[in-house]
């Protein structure tokens, strides 16, 4: 639909969906963020791909969060508004913020304040939660992403909460999953090696 945005020259969706749209990539975005970060100095290697591949995840979203308004805003600054904004550097993001919260409803903008603009969300309470890896792994798990699935179950030998019987196995599953499954179950059975989600599309 961005696509076709530019191809036309005219919005391709209603303004409403459209932010309907974009807010919902930006929650995707916010959930995957905050494990990306709180993984990112684990240890385990193991533990480290899976805040790798919630990064990316998050990144994925933002990027359908920007087609998404490409649906009715000008695609071409959005371009430039995403390229700043997923550098990671905050003074380098400043004016595309700025650039939002010019076109943007004031309740939409609030959101993208939040997320970006705040102070980054604090990670788990390790006195509250003494296996904060659980949690992550559990949202990954029952997430839709294969890829990360299949390094949610990888994970898990590093959390020592984690209820290992929590990885039902489902017909349709994919073999990357299957495999870490089996090698988690029997630890002498060789295991796919995920190292791309490139592996699995």
């Amino acid at each position: 639909l961005a696509r076709a945005r530019v191809r036309i020259g005219q919005p391709s969706l209603g303004r409403p969906l459209v932010h309907r749209l974009f807010l919902r990539e930006l929650r995707d975005y916010r959930d995957c963020i905050a494990p990306s970060t709180a993984l990112a100095s684990h240890p385990a290697p193991e533990v480290r791909l899976l805040g790798e591949s919630y990064s990316e995840s998050a990144e994925m979203a933002l990027e359908r969060a920007m087609n998404a308004l490409a649906c009715w805003y000008e695609p071409d600054p959005l371009v430039g508004v995403l390229d700043r904004i997923r550098s990671g550097d905050r003074h380098l993001a400043a004016p595309a913020l700025d650039f939002l919260e010019h076109i943007l409803p004031r309740p939409i903008f609030s959101v993208v304040r939040k997320i970006f603009e705040d102070p980054t969300p604090e990670e788990p309470d390790a006195e509250a939660e003494p296996d904060p890896i659980a949690q992550w792994i559990e949202t990954a798990w029952t997430s839709d992403d294969t890829w990360l699935r299949a390094c949610a179950v990888r994970a898990s030998r590093f959390s020592p909460s984690f209820d290992a019987r929590r990885f039902t196995i489902e017909a349709d599953a994919h073999p990357f999953v299957l495999a870490e499954i089996a090698a988690l179950v029997s630890p002498g059975t060789p295991s796919t090696n995920p190292t791309s989600r490139a592996a699995i599309c």
